[in-house]
């Protein structure tokens, strides 16, 4: 027979920003038989139907799962060959779909650019004498950054990264214009590899650019000025595609 018993002693929980991060849960199972060594052993303990399995909630609907778990020898009685184990359950918060509906991490900086339009989008375009000259300026723009965390399961992490690192929004997200969002990094971690599909924790990094993420090639004159009515020749500028697209909305809100 199989005995579970949990030492509150040994527990223990971090909250932070008022959400559980992490959890820990200690319990000795006793009457541990038919080991062929200690690492055996410990290695039953572990497979008790009632000890918490990889990425089981701390409780129905809870989204703190197991991510790791630890045993070593408490006890062994030579005469009968039964020994107890001491098991340690250590669970995390693991954002998934639909926990991961706000920011978790955000910053702004600034950025110089280079321009030949004002905050209205119009053009610096000058006459001196009827000698047309369209001028530059290099103001300093606000961009942002976020990131959101969640659980995947899936058996091609990389595939689901390559997916996702270096494109664009393809729609209007966290109320910016299309093509302003760039997914700038995708990691990821084992959470749990013997499910089927495995489970990966994903971190996912995004940077806002009021000026859009995207590449104009634009005709200059020999003094390497835009002509000031270049808006009236469409076949003179031309965008140049480079970041893959995708709907943010579908996957963060």
């Amino acid at each position: 027979m199989t005995i579970v018993r949990y030492d509150l002693e040994g527990s223990s929980l971090s909250e932070q920003a008022g959400e559980i991060n992490s959890v820990t849960r200690v319990c000795v199972v006793a009457g541990i038989t038919g080991y062929q060594n200690a690492g055996h052993a410990m290695q039953l303990a572990l497979q008790t139907p009632a000890i918490p399995q990889p990425s089981e909630p701390l409780f129905s609907g809870s989204n703190v799962l197991v991510t790791s778990r630890s045993a070593k020898m408490f006890t062994w009685d030579a005469s009968t060959n039964v020994c107890t184990v001491e098991v340690t359950i250590n669970y995390e918060l693991c954002r998934n779909e639909t926990d991961n509906q706000y920011p978790l991490r955000g910053s702004s900086s600034l950025q110089q650019i280079e321009t030949e339009k004002d905050a209205d989008g119009e053009d610096l375009a000058l006459d001196y004498k009827g000698h047309k000259y369209v001028g530059q300026i290099t103001p300093s723009v606000v961009t942002s950054a976020t990131s959101r965390e969640t659980v995947e399961s899936t058996n091609d992490p990389e595939g689901l990264k390559h997916a996702w690192a270096g494109s664009v929004n393809s729609a209007p997200w966290q109320g910016r214009e299309p093509g302003s969002w760039l997914c700038t990094n995708v990691e990821y971690e084992p959470l749990d590899m013997s499910s089927d599909p495995r489970k990966y924790r994903f971190k996912f990094e995004f940077e806002h650019n009021p000026q859009k993420h995207e590449y104009w090639v634009v005709y200059r004159d020999e003094s390497g000025r835009i002509p000031s009515d270049i808006e009236q020749y469409p076949e003179a500028r031309k965008l140049a595609k480079w970041y893959p697209d995708k709907d943010f909305a579908d996957k963060f809100v």
